[in-house]
C-alpha cells in the first residue's frame, strides 16, 4: 500500500512539472510596445531670462573725422544696421592707396632677389663643374706629362692659365660676401637679424678676401718663376684647385637658396597688409549705424562737424516701429555656449510666463545675439561660459513687466510627419542598427536607418512605417529573434 502511494506522488510531482515546463514554453512573454504613429519631431532647449527696460543707446564716434551727410533727424524711426551719418574718408583711402602701391613695389624687389639668387647659385654651380673638370685635367696631365723645357713652358702657361680662374672665381666670392653683408647689415639695422649673425657673415667676407689675397700672390709667383719642379706644380696647382671647390661646395651647401632680404620684406608685405585692414576698419567704422530698432530721440550732429573719436552722435530708445503702439518689450536670456550654434538672428521662439492659474504662452523671436561668451554663475554655483542673446515678443500685450522672469524655448529642429521609437528600443547586431517588431506573436529583428537623434527617442529615415510594433526596451529578459512575445 506505502509503495503504491508512493508511486501516486512521484507521478503527480512529474505531472507538475511537466505542466510548469509546457506553460513557461507556451505563455508568451510580457514587454512594453508602442504602435509607430507618424509624429512632429522636434528637439529644443529651454534657458530661463528676464524682462529688462526698454533700452536706451548713446551712439558714439570710433574714430572721428568731419561729417559728410547725416541720414536721420530727431524722433526718426530706424532699423538695426541704418546708416545714422558719415564721415570722411578721404584720407584714410588715399592713405590704403599708398600702402597698396609700396607693397606692389616691394613685391617687385622680392622677385628681382629671387633671380639675383638663382643666378647666383647657377654661377656657382657653372663654375663648380668647371673647377672639378680643371682637376680631373690636371691629374691627367700629372700621369702622362714628360718634365722637358717645351714642357716647363707649357706648364708655367697652364699654371697662369689656372690661376688666373682661380683669383676670378676669388673675386666674385669677394663680390657677393660684400652684397651678402650690406644686406644682412640693412637687417641687423632694422632689428631683423642678430648681432652674431651679422658676425658670421663678416667672417665670411673676411675669409673670401682672405682666399682672394691668396690666389693672387700664387698668380704672381707662377707668372714670374722661370722653371717648377713638375711635382710641386701638380701638387699645387691641384691643392689650389681643390680647395676652390671645397669652398664652393660649402657655399652652395649652406645656401638657404632664397636671398636674406626676402624673408626681411615679405614682413614689410605683411605690415602693410595689416596697416591696410586697420585703415579699412577705420573706414567702416565712419559710416555709423543704429545699433538696435528704435527711435531717434537726440541727434547731436550737423553735416560739416569736425568730431573727436569717442564723441556722442545720436541718442536712440528701442521702441516698436509702429506709430501710436506701446514700446518694444526686449527679454534678455543666456545660452550655453554648446548651444549657441543652434540658433539665429530672426529664428522663432516660445516664451512662457509662470502663472498660479495657469502659464501664459506667446510666440517671440530673437533680435540680438551678441559675439562673446562670459562667465555666469548657475544656481548650484557653477561657472559657466554663456552668449547673452535678446528676445522679443511677436504680439503686443503688457504681460512682460520689467524684471519678470520669462521661459524662452529655442526649437532648434522640427520635421512633420516623423516615424519615430524609443532610443532603447534600438540596438546593433552586426555593424547594423537594428529594432525588434512583434510580428505573428513573435520578437523579430528588423534593420532600420536612424535619423536625428532627439532627446529620448530617434527619427527613423528607413526601416519602419506607421502601424508597425517595436518593443520598448531591447534588452528585456528573455528576449530574443523567435521569442513569443505578447504587449504589456
Amino acid at each position: 500500500m506505502k509503495k503504491k502511494v508512493k508511486y501516486i506522488l512521484m507521478v503527480v510531482v512529474a505531472v507538475a512539472v511537466i505542466a510548469g515546463i509546457a506553460a513557461s514554453v507556451l505563455t508568451p512573454l510580457s514587454v512594453a510596445t508602442v504602435t509607430l504613429q507618424e509624429r512632429n519631431a522636434e528637439l529644443y532647449f529651454i534657458e530661463q531670462g528676464f524682462v529688462r527696460e526698454n533700452q536706451v543707446v548713446d551712439v558714439l564716434t570710433l574714430s572721428g573725422g568731419r561729417v559728410v551727410s547725416v541720414n536721420t533727424h530727431d524722433g526718426q524711426e530706424i532699423r538695426i544696421g541704418s546708416v545714422i551719418a558719415t564721415l570722411d574718408s578721404t584720407d584714410l583711402e588715399h592713405e590704403i592707396a599708398q600702402f597698396r602701391l609700396n607693397n606692389v613695389a616691394i613685391e617687385a624687389q622680392i622677385a628681382n632677389f629671387i633671380e639675383q639668387e638663382r643666378r647666383t647659385r647657377d654661377t656657382q654651380q657653372t663654375t663648380l663643374n668647371s673647377l672639378r673638370g680643371e682637376y680631373e685635367a690636371l691629374l691627367a696631365q700629372r700621369t702622362t706629362a714628360q718634365t722637358t723645357e717645351l714642357d716647363q713652358s707649357r706648364i708655367r702657361t697652364e699654371n697662369i692659365r689656372l690661376q688666373s680662374i682661380l683669383v676670378d672665381q676669388s673675386r666674385s666670392d669677394v663680390d657677393a660676401a660684400e652684397t651678402e653683408l650690406a644686406s644682412f647689415t640693412e637687417l641687423f639695422e632694422a632689428g631683423a637679424i642678430s648681432r652674431n649673425e651679422l658676425d658670421s657673415i663678416e667672417r665670411a667676407l673676411t675669409h673670401a678676401q682672405t682666399q682672394l689675397a691668396t690666389n693672387l700672390q700664387t698668380l704672381e709667383i707662377v707668372s714670374t718663376e722661370t722653371n717648377a719642379a713638375q711635382d710641386e706644380y701638380f701638387a699645387g696647382m691641384l691643392s689650389s684647385v681643390q680647395a676652390q671647390i671645397s669652398g664652393l661646395e660649402r657655399q652652395i651647401a649652406g645656401s638657404s637658396g632664397q636671398h636674406p632680404m626676402v624673408a626681411y620684406y615679405n614682413t614689410l608685405i605683411e605690415s602693410g597688409n595689416n596697416t591696410i585692414a586697420n585703415l579699412e576698419r577705420r573706414i567702416a567704422d565712419n559710416t555709423i549705424t543704429s545699433p538696435i530698432d528704435g527711435v531717434i530721440t537726440d541727434m547731436h550732429i550737423v553735416a560739416g562737424n569736425i568730431l573727436l573719436p569717442s564723441q556722442p552722435v545720436a541718442r536712440i530708445t528701442a521702441e516698436r516701429l509702429t506709430p501710436g503702439m506701446p514700446s518694444l518689450d526686449m527679454i534678455e536670456v543666456f545660452v550655453s555656449t554648446m548651444d549657441i550654434d543652434n540658433i539665429r538672428e530672426g529664428d522663432a521662439v516660445e516664451l512662457t510666463l509662470r502663472r498660479q492659474l495657469g502659464d501664459a504662452v506667446y510666440r517671440g523671436f530673437v533680435l540680438r545675439i551678441y559675439e562673446g561668451a562670459e562667465i555666469r554663475v548657475s544656481s548650484l554655483g557653477v561657472e559657466e561660459r554663456r552668449v547673452r542673446v535678446v528676445v522679443s515678443p511677436s504680439e503686443l500685450t503688457d504681460s512682460f513687466r520689467p524684471g519678470f522672469d520669462v521661459d524662452v524655448r529655442f526649437n532648434t529642429y522640427f520635421a512633420e510627419n516623423q516615424v519615430m521609437v524609443p532610443k532603447t528600443a534600438i540596438f546593433t547586431e552586426n555593424g547594423q542598427d537594428v529594432v525588434f517588431v512583434i510580428e505573428n506573436g513573435r520578437a523579430v529583428v528588423r534593420s532600420v536607418t536612424l535619423g536625428v537623434e532627439l532627446r529620448a527617442e530617434h527619427v527613423i529615415d528607413a526601416g519602419l512605417s506607421q502601424g508597425d510594433i517595436v518593443i520598448r526596451d531591447a534588452n528585456t529578459t528573455g528576449l530574443r529573434t523567435g521569442t513569443r512575445v505578447a504587449s504589456e
